[in-house]
């Protein structure tokens, strides 16, 4: 007892501050590290999501003109459609359509009724929305097809009124049934009935965390009342630099100086709503990493001081056969995990509304993140341990 005692009588209070600071610093490092771990995953959650199109691989053009809808040129569908015959011929164009609407570029309501009954199903108040797109527009966007078919340019006016469904809206609307020869009017009732003829992917139209919606596809060519708006064109990744610029110019050609061509890649309009979970996880990690190195330099220096302050007792410790130092670091972070894990669970519920497809008291990313500052708080308290295993028993009794 007299030997263990020794010089010792006025250092327990250091010793319980230096605890608390590494307690603390422990404690900061899973919460900082959690938040990281959080947004990682929330980001890669939304990034698998699969939008039912291939955002890597299509360009969109416009013509966003200062004229009004109702000033557009007579023929606005003919020129739109020379110009995608155009690119079409252009170097690494596989497939060109014209859609009324394209994902991410818009959307509108049509009024839908299915004979003999009432009212048609929504999805929180919300009715299909509705695009008419031409021939191709399904393979062009790369949106697969379930089932029935796409359509072609037999479906015109004169011809047997068709309608292509999403999967979402065909389970909606006919639950347990084949969609495909079923009936939709697209009006008002008493209007002719639509037969459908294909079913497609759920698509998302407003936004990658937005949940897929009821959607109705019509022919273009059987709505000569309606107008497209933009021009989908599938191409080569590394290509759509180079077919953007020759879109540019032939809608400037087409549409005279006074036209303001839109042309936009569907993943630059995709980045902004992925920007958050990245600034978040970007954020944390860094403040994450910083306090899990001080919280290792801040073990592996207590230990360090602790050894030098105590070389006396170390060295009847070791000749005694008693445990080695390590344990004392570990117990100490082992708390702050402790604390830290707790901290997590209570913060958790704070950045719940800032994370996508993930729980914020996610178990794995706790206990993933208490291991790891475990052990870095082992291995930092290692040397010190290894130094004080290496004290000589007759030079400690002299020391003092």
């Amino acid at each position: 007892h007299a030997l263990k005692a020794g010089g010792l009588g006025g250092r327990s209070t250091k010793s319980r501050l230096r605890s608390a600071f590494l307690i603390t610093q422990s404690a900061l490092s899973v919460v900082l590290l959690t938040g990281a771990g959080l947004f990682i995953r929330s980001l890669r959650s939304v990034e698998s999501v699969q939008v039912g199109y291939d955002t890597d691989r299509l360009v969109y053009a416009s013509d966003y003109s200062e004229r009004a809808r109702s000033a557009l040129p007579a023929d606005m569908t003919q020129r739109l459609g020379a110009i995608a015959d155009q690119l079409a011929r252009f170097p690494g164009v596989e497939r060109v359509a014209l859609a009324e609407y394209a994902p991410l570029e818009g959307f509108g309501f049509l009024p839908i009724v299915l004979p003999g009954r009432d009212a048609v199903p929504t999805l929180g108040g919300i009715p299909p929305l509705g695009s008419e797109v031409s021939p191709g527009f399904f393979e062009t966007v790369g949106m697969r097809l379930y089932s029935g078919r796409a359509f072609s340019s037999s479906d015109r006016v004169g011809q047997a009124p068709v309608v292509v469904v999403s999967q979402f809206m065909a389970t909606a609307f006919w639950p347990g049934e084949s969609p495909l020869g079923k009936c939709v009017i697209v009006g008002k009732r008493g209007d002719p009935c639509r037969t459908v003829v294909g079913v497609v992917a759920d698509a998302h139209y407003t936004g990658i965390v937005e949940a897929p919606t009821m959607h109705v596809y019509l022919p273009l060519a059987q709505r000569p009342d309606i107008t497209p708006h933009s021009l989908v064109v599938r191409t080569a990744p590394e290509r759509r630099g180079a077919v953007s610029a020759h879109a540019r110019a032939l809608f400037l050609g087409a549409f005279g100086p006074a036209t303001r061509p839109s042309i936009h890649l569907p993943s630059e309009r995709l980045a902004p709503e992925l920007r958050p979970w990245r600034l978040g996880a970007g954020l944390f990690s860094a403040a994450g990493l910083l306090a899990l190195l001080v919280a290792a330099v801040g073990a592996y220096s207590t230990i360090a001081y602790v050894v030098s302050q105590r070389t006396h007792e170390m060295g009847v410790r070791v000749a005694l056969g008693a445990q080695l130092v390590v344990g004392e670091g570990v117990r100490v972070v082992l708390v702050g995990v402790l604390a830290g894990a707790g901290i997590s669970l209570v913060l958790g519920r704070l950045v719940a509304s800032l994370l996508y497809g993930t729980s914020p008291h996610d178990p794995t990313v706790i206990i993933a993140v208490s291991l790891t500052l475990i052990g870095v708080a082992t291995t930092a308290c290692l040397v010190p341990a290894w130094r004080a295993t290496r004290v000589d028993p007759i030079i400690a009794l002299k020391a003092e």
